[in-house]
């Protein structure tokens, strides 16, 4: 057995252990959950999975879904390659993309402005959700995603008046 396929293994066996009392989790997208496992359906929505954009070719049927580009925002070149794959992507997408980039309307670069735009809504006819949040920060916080704790928190609780 690989020393990949063992790590697999663990991890699987260790998500299974805590899922229960798991309450969000983020992990890189290449973890092999078997997506269609039991397992996977229980951790899918609570779950951000990771990948950085070099290594990204599909969606991988995740729901939330967090694609990066080192310290910095997604190029026009990045966002026109996601755009074209949601268009013509016929697999599951994820309910919410969360990319990193500063979200202000005062953009100081109108081409980019206008090519996060047009991702918007190419992801917006395909009911998908675009959130832009600062750039996973590894060193600081091990790449924390700010948006989507704050939307889990604001679901259990939610959830947890009823």
């Amino acid at each position: 057995m690989s020393d990949q396929a063992a790590e697999a293994r663990d991890v699987t066996v260790l998500l299974e252990e805590l899922e229960p009392q798991l309450e969000l989790l983020w992990i890189d997208v290449s973890y092999d959950i078997a997506r269609d496992s039991s397992l996977f359906e229980k951790l899918n929505r609570k779950t951000l999975f990771d990948e950085h954009f070099h290594e990204f070719m599909s969606f991988h049927g995740v729901h939330s879904h967090r694609i990066w580009q080192g310290p910095n925002e997604l190029d026009s070149e990045a966002l026109a390659i996601l755009e074209a794959t949601v268009r013509d992507d016929h697999t599951p997408l994820p309910s919410v993309l969360y990319l990193a980039g500063d979200d202000s309307s005062d953009l100081s670069d109108h081409q980019l402005a206008v090519d996060r735009q047009r991702l918007r809504d190419v992801c917006k006819q395909r009911n998908m959700e675009v959130v832009y949040e600062s750039a996973p920060d590894w060193t600081l916080d091990f790449g924390r995603p700010k948006e989507f704790i704050r939307r889990r928190r604001a679901e259990q609780l939610k959830k947890a008046r009823g």
